[in-house]
């Protein structure tokens, strides 16, 4: 699917609020942070980037999230929940496990 057909699906079907939004884009700047300069990616590389830093949030800011399989779901089935894990884990490691967002969201 386009980026903006996925990015518009996964966050219709997940319901997520505004607040987790806000934490993924600040997610997303620290993935930019932490890439090297120039590095380029595939067709589907903004969309991995989307869902992965979208899940972190949902972690950070909700005491319950959702499974792998359920964002799978609501994804339209792009990724699998092992693609989804494994994705989860490299952003993970790229972020130095960096996820706690705290006075970058005014909530």
């Amino acid at each position: 699917p386009t980026l903006e057909s996925f990015i518009t699906t996964t966050i219709l079907c997940s319901g997520v609020q505004i607040p987790t939004l806000l934490g993924m884009l600040v997610l997303l700047q620290r993935v930019k942070n932490a890439l090297p300069i120039g590095v380029r990616g595939t067709y589907c590389t903004f969309h991995r980037l989307f869902i992965t830093t979208l899940m972190l949030a949902s972690k950070s800011f909700n005491d319950r999230s959702p499974s792998n399989d359920l964002w799978s779901n609501f994804s339209g089935s792009v990724f699998t929940p092992a693609e989804l894990l494994a994705m989860e884990r490299e952003m993970l490691y790229r972020l130095d496990y960096a996820v706690t967002i705290r006075d970058e969201v005014a909530l």
